[in-house]
């Protein structure tokens, strides 16, 4: 039997302990188990006091307390006594308490005291009874209520996210289609022309119209635009009409002019200078392949 089982039969028989060094446990004497009980011994918080006394001696009727329960020698059961208080007193010197199981700890204070603190044990919860429903019946009819309202909430989140999925997938297949027809139609605008198309000219009239027209163009061109980008250099004043009837079949607006004996066909544009080279890059790959340049008004 253990040492601290010992202290706390001795306890409830004697009434009393004495630990040398560091004081006495003492019960109250009204204090008894119910008869024939076999649980063990527990002191309830309130049935130990405690007296501090370091110079207090070794307990006689304790030792021949252990000698009964251990069946040991005295001198070996003071030995386990003292070895047992021994390691409770080196807890204390660390401020580390110094447990009874069963009775309660002794703890040291600021002062260099002992001080018995009792053992805590909690009050068992006691479940509370089960309100009884009235009018059962009726409550089962509804008692898969919450369970509907939770499946109606999720049916609701499941059909927004299935129509926001539809509406973003839509929407992605109408840019991607409109995406498409805009490539095709640039596609087909940056296609050459049919060799019959380069052969069939407008009417007389109408080549000296546009070269009029071009003409009066070229005399106001510096008044109007910031530059200009040249994609066609001729001597050959047929080759520069040829040209000029082809872009304008395409819905553009170029200008013819001649400097010196060379014609000119350009595109001008009133634009910041900052933009000349992607407009360049743009007119090169639809008319001169690669060959325009920028003249700078």
């Amino acid at each position: 039997m253990k040492i601290e089982q010992i202290l706390i039969l001795h306890l409830y028989d004697k009434k009393q302990i004495t630990l040398q060094g560091i004081g006495t446990f003492k019960l109250d004497p009204s204090f008894s188990l119910p008869e024939h009980s076999d649980k063990k011994i527990i002191f309830p918080n309130d049935v130990i006091t405690f007296e501090y006394d370091p110079k207090v001696t070794e307990d006689a009727l304790l030792i021949d307390a252990i000698v009964q329960h251990t069946k040991k020698i005295k001198p070996l059961a003071t030995s386990d006594l003292d070895s047992f208080l021994m390691a409770g007193k080196e807890l204390l010197i660390l401020n580390n308490p110094f447990t009874l199981n069963g009775i309660g700890s002794i703890v040291k204070t600021q002062n260099g005291d002992f001080k018995f603190v009792p053992p805590h044990f909690p009050k068992a919860k006691i479940p509370k009874p089960k309100s009884v429903t009235k009018n059962k019946p009726r409550s089962v009819l509804f008692k898969n209520h919450a369970f509907i309202l939770s499946n109606k909430g999720k049916k609701n989140l499941i059909i927004i996210v299935v129509i926001s999925a539809v509406s973003l997938t839509a929407w992605g297949l109408i840019n991607l289609f409109m995406n498409k027809k805009k490539d095709k139609k640039l596609q087909e605008q940056t296609q050459k022309l049919p060799a019959n198309h380069t052969a069939t000219l407008k009417s007389i009239d109408t080549i000296k119209t546009l070269q009029l027209i071009n003409t009066a163009k070229a005399r106001d061109i510096n008044n109007k635009y910031t530059f200009k980008i040249v994609f066609l250099e001729t001597n050959n004043h047929e080759e520069a009409l040829k040209k000029l009837n082809e872009i304008t079949g395409f819905g553009h607006s170029p200008v013819m002019y001649k400097s010196g004996s060379v014609y000119k066909i350009a595109m001008p544009f009133s634009l910041p200078l900052t933009d000349t080279l992607h407009i360049k890059d743009s007119l090169d790959q639809f008319y001169s392949l690669g060959k325009g340049f920028v003249e700078i008004e």
